[in-house]
């Protein structure tokens, strides 16, 4: 199973994980470990190893209820830098591209836009 990211309002990746979000802690070799954004404020536990493209351990349970809310703003925050960056290649693509090659660019750039609103 793919992980899947967002983004801080800084620009940082988070772990998204059956609905929690994970900061990155550090990184040693290969392994990325993850502690919950609540470890701090809900002195939660909870902590997450990942290697490659899947999870290789799950340590610790949440101590707190999911934060439907904040995940909801960040989703909002996340999908405003797209439809920007959209806006920017849109430019890039108007002012570098044939008019022909240029629809294609924006179906594609609408596509994935519409994949990541589904998300």
């Amino acid at each position: 199973m793919a992980l899947e990211f967002i983004f801080s309002e800084k620009g940082d990746r988070k772990l998204l994980l059956d609905g929690y979000v994970y900061v990155k802690d550090r990184v040693i070799v290969s392994k990325t470990y993850w502690k919950c954004e609540n470890f701090a404020s809900c002195k939660c536990c909870a902590r997450v190893q990942t290697q490659a493209d899947s999870v290789v351990k799950h340590v610790g349970d949440h101590n707190h209820a999911l934060d439907v809310t904040s995940m909801e703003a960040m989703d909002k925050w996340t999908l405003s830098i797209c439809c920007h960056l959209s806006i920017c290649l849109s430019s890039v693509v108007c002012n570098v591209c044939a008019p022909t090659h240029a629809v294609q660019i924006f179906d594609n750039i609408s596509m994935v836009l519409g994949t990541l609103a589904i998300h």
